[in-house]
């Protein structure tokens, strides 16, 4: 039941792997931990226990995942460049001067207040035009001018809506909308990346489980192997005591039990040496109470023929590769760059026209009346046109931007061989591997064979200890490499996954977006 828990917990963290969920550890190892004392111990896990640990505790993994939500914001902040703005404007102003006046002798003081009250609004159009509507409010009043020839104070209310739109440079949505969808790109280049970093450590993880499955069964071998010897060592005292063998058969078997101890401590040390790197890859070494605890892998690696298509596998590798979905990506904003600085080469045009009503009075409400009624207008229209002479700025962008393409080109088509190269690699690696298995297989068991025959032949007194020694190393060997030639070829099947960048398929790993 407590297995079943697990599963189904590691399954729901693989589908919510990339949105908003909250990591969860196994229940059966995340209750062992908390009764840990830090004594040396045995934790049992299986890959996908070791899987979901490593892309939890992951730091590279983590840093990369928050990259989208980053590329995210500057979406949002291209698209602000066409929210809209509202203006406000209140200001007041005094001014006092001693003059003359041509209508009377001598000087006077001249006082002149001023108060604006402004209020607009403005904003951009992905065509690349933009508008203006500004409501303007002023008080004036001065002792400068007789009462008779201007209402003092004077209130002055108007509303004026102006409206540009270049017609060359900078028209058009495609060139307004460029940062917007180089944003984007840019958002979908990183989950690629995220993608990629998640690949990678899964791949890692895998390998680094089924090298641990090596170094703890070559340790059984290579324990088997010195009680081998030791059995022989025993029989030869006893037949030297019988006088049937010299001391020299004894001797023999006493090296060779010697030479094979050494053999179990370096397995003993690559045993360590492989949960190490698995606590590493995992980052359990980040948990002092697993310092001193043996991994022991549940998992048995798989063994069965796969029947590989090395032109579908070259296929899916190109729709799946995050490295080659994200030039094809960067090949895109490549080519909106060209067209943004293309339509920069063009001379600048704006169509500008505005369209106003105003209003005077000495009171405010009947200033505002008096424009709101429309009586007094005002209106404007013209071209305005602009041309750097040479443009040898715009020029050179542009040429810029045509290289960086053909180099991006350059850079896509030796990534391309490159793909196919590891496909073709990994496609021909496999299928050896599953050969070598076969051929492994065959060798240990007639290595079992001749072992068996020439332990009945030395009961018989017709071999040496010398000859069963090789016999029994010979066998070791075989053992040894039969289990090797196993995990290179599940090692084999994980390099083809990643070659064809199919690995989140395989382990049912799903992004937010794909769901």
């Amino acid at each position: 039941m407590i297995k079943r828990i697990i599963y189904i917990l590691i399954s729901i963290f693989f589908a919510l792997l990339f949105s908003k969920s909250i990591f969860a550890e196994p229940q059966e190892l995340s209750s062992f931990l908390e009764n840990l004392e830090g004594e040396k111990g045995t934790v049992s896990l299986s890959l996908q226990d070791c899987i979901f640990f490593a892309l939890k505790n992951n730091l590279d993994v983590a840093a990369t995942r928050l990259v989208p939500q980053i590329k995210e914001t500057e979406i949002i902040k291209a698209k602000s460049d066409f929210d809209p703005t509202a203006t406000l404007d209140i200001s007041a102003d005094k001014s006092e001067t001693h003059t003359t006046s041509s209508t009377t002798t001598g000087t006077f003081d001249s006082v002149q207040k001023n108060y604006d009250f402004n209020a607009g609004l403005k904003q951009k159009f992905l065509t690349g035009g933009d508008y203006d509507l500004a409501f303007k409010n002023n008080r004036l009043e001065t002792n400068r001018l007789p009462a008779s020839q201007s209402p003092n104070p004077a209130y002055t209310s108007s509303l004026t809506f102006t409206l540009t739109q270049p017609l060359l440079k900078d028209f058009g949505i495609e060139v307004n909308r460029a940062d917007i969808l180089i944003a984007k790109n840019n958002k979908n280049i990183s989950l690629e990346e995220l993608r990629e970093e998640v690949i990678n450590t899964v791949t890692k993880t895998e390998k680094a489980y089924w090298e641990l499955v090596f170094a703890l069964e070559n340790l059984k071998v290579k324990g088997l192997s010195l009680k081998r010897a030791e059995d022989l060592l025993e029989t030869n005292k006893a037949r030297m005591k019988a006088g049937t063998v010299s001391q020299l058969e004894v001797l023999a078997a006493e090296a060779e039990v010697a030479s094979r101890k050494q053999e179990v401590i370096i397995a003993q040390k690559m045993l360590s040496d492989t949960q190490d790197n698995l606590k590493i890859v995992t980052n359990l070494i980040q948990d002092p109470k697993l310092w001193n605890f043996d991994i022991i892998p549940l998992d048995k690696p798989p063994l069965e023929a796969r029947e590989i298509d090395l032109v579908e596998s070259v296929r899916t590798a190109f729709e799946k590769r995050p490295d080659y979905q994200k030039e094809k990506i960067d090949l895109k904003n490549k080519d909106i760059k060209i067209k943004v600085a293309k339509n920069e080469r063009l001379p600048t045009l704006d169509l500008k026209g505005s369209f106003g009503l105003n209003g005077l009075d000495r009171h405010y409400n009947d200033a505002f009346d008096e424009m709101s009624k429309g009586e007094y207008e005002s209106w404007s229209a013209g071209l305005s046109f602009e041309y750097p002479l040479g443009n040898r700025g715009a020029r050179s962008k542009y040429k810029k931007r045509l290289l960086e393409k053909e180099k991006a080109l350059i850079d896509f088509k030796n990534l391309e061989q490159k793909i196919i190269i590891q496909v073709r690699e990994a496609v021909r690696g496999t299928n050896t591997d599953y050969k070598r298995v076969a051929a492994a297989e065959t060798v240990r068991r007639l290595r079992e064979r001749k072992l068996s025959a020439e332990e009945e032949r030395f009961k018989e007194g017709l071999t040496t200890t010398h000859d069963i020694l090789e016999y029994q190393e010979d066998l070791a060997k075989s053992q040894s490499g039969y289990l090797r030639s196993i995990i290179d070829y599940n090692k084999s099947l994980i390099d083809l996954e990643k070659a064809k960048g199919t690995v989140l398929e395989r382990e049912n790993i799903l992004f937010e977006e794909e769901k």
